[in-house]
């Protein structure tokens, strides 16, 4: 007998109540606080950190279950950091994080020590988890955002014909790393343009624009790859941003 397979989830589902989400002058020692960021189904986001020539600015962060932030619990920055937290004056550096196992919210926080000047935290990149389908045939993809948020930017998708959600450091068919070997395959994402939707043509996302909003809903057809993942780059508004996923087979 056969069985049918299916799986749907947000691969993005990114909030936020201003694009810099620090923003605004240093005022002796006042921490400036960004509110709580939701980070719903996302697996790394960069983060571009900006300070003054005269303001010293230390950054924490702080993860939650929910948008109410309750029992926060401060990132572990080794683990989920991509280079340390950037300190001091005349900062202007993108750090990659990885977000914690069930942690949907985020916060930042600023807290200078001296000087006085321009203090910002504002989101790059986004890449979702992968969305596994190695046992499925067809799959859709939702592109949202109301048309009262401000956000714009570009999404994206990729593919994988080898990702392995067993070993994210090698994909699918390789070999384990040896003592004296060069390494195990890593895997291998493709950008959606080089694929066609279910109906033959090729795939285009368009970019977002502010205050328009975007419902773009993507049919991919039948599928060859075993995963596929979500990428988003605001460049600038604020709002609400979803990009969820169902897959059958």
């Amino acid at each position: 007998m056969s069985r049918t397979r299916f799986q749907a989830g947000a691969l993005i589902d990114f909030e936020s109540a201003a694009f810099k989400v620090v923003s605004g002058n240093a005022s002796g020692v006042t921490p400036i606080v960004s509110g709580w960021i939701r980070v719903g189904g996302i697996d790394t986001i960069a983060w571009l950190f900006v300070t003054g020539a005269s303001t010293n600015v230390v950054w924490t962060i702080h993860t939650s279950r929910d948008a109410q932030g309750n029992n926060p619990e401060e990132l572990d920055y080794t683990t989920y950091l991509s280079a340390a937290l950037p300190t001091g004056t005349n900062q202007n550096t993108s750090v990659t994080m990885t977000i914690p196992p069930n942690a949907n919210y985020m916060r930042i926080t600023g807290t200078p020590s001296a000087g006085s000047g321009a203090v910002e935290a504002s989101p790059g990149l986004m890449v979702s988890e992968p969305q596994v389908i190695d046992h499925c045939r067809y799959a859709a993809v939702h592109f949202y955002c109301p048309a009262s948020a401000t956000l714009a930017g570009q999404a994206a998708l990729e593919f994988s014909t080898n990702y392995n959600p067993e070993n994210a450091k090698q994909g699918l068919g390789t070999l384990p790393v040896t003592t004296g070997s060069a390494g195990a395959d890593p895997e291998r994402w493709t950008a959606a343009v080089k694929h066609t939707d279910d109906g033959g043509a090729a795939i285009t996302i368009a970019a977002l624009s502010g205050s328009t909003g975007q419902d773009l809903l993507l049919r991919l057809g039948i599928l060859e790859c075993v995963a596929f993942r979500a990428k988003f780059t605001p460049s600038s508004g604020f709002g609400r941003y979803q990009i969820t996923a169902n897959s059958k087979g």
